[in-house]
């Protein structure tokens, strides 16, 4: 590897999933051992049943668990948590705010800081609803953000101008 902090520690790096993985930044570290979660299919409480105990019984001290990307961060959480390093939380208020939108904006609130105005809409009925109340109204001038409760690198993340636009974008795979 060329980050020399990597050399002076074994990278064990975990997969989610059985099958080739996507290339991502721990590929550049030396892998000193591989474990795979053995499903096709994600569930961090599984995959942390399954794992930990490996990790807890490789004869090396853990010093993080570090994810290398978004959905990988409640895993890591979970791990951590396992192996007793430190770590974020993986339940609880703090946890769903770091990976909901909804919730994220909620808690900044409720710290007392500025944040969006902003509406958690279940139906169609109930956005088109929210939008036709807004003042100013919706438009070129006076857009509004649609995002997915949980997504990262803007995934699920629409400008929208218009109320014809945003029903368009309401029944679109994405938000479906």
């Amino acid at each position: 590897a060329n980050v020399p902090l990597l050399q002076e520690y074994k990278v064990i790096k975990v997969m989610t999933h059985l099958g080739k993985a996507p290339w991502c930044n721990s590929d550049q570290a030396d892998i000193y051992k591989n474990i795979t979660f053995n499903s096709w299919t994600p569930n961090d409480s599984l995959a942390t049943a399954e794992i930990c105990p490996q990790l807890q019984n490789m004869g090396v001290p853990i010093a993080a668990v570090i994810p290398t990307f978004d959905p990988a961060v409640y895993l890591a959480d979970r791990l951590a948590a396992c192996v007793g390093v430190r770590g974020n939380p993986y339940e609880g208020p703090l946890a769903t705010a770091r990976r909901n939108k909804f919730a994220m904006s909620e808690a900044v609130r409720k710290a007392g800081l500025r944040s969006v105005k902003e509406k958690l809409a279940s139906t169609w009925n109930e956005a088109e609803d929210y939008l036709e109340s807004l003042n100013p109204p919706l438009s070129d001038a006076n857009p509004v953000i649609f995002k997915i409760l949980e997504g990262s690198s803007s995934q699920g993340v629409t400008k929208i101008y218009s109320l014809e636009q945003a029903r368009q974008v309401w029944n679109s795979k994405e938000y479906v």
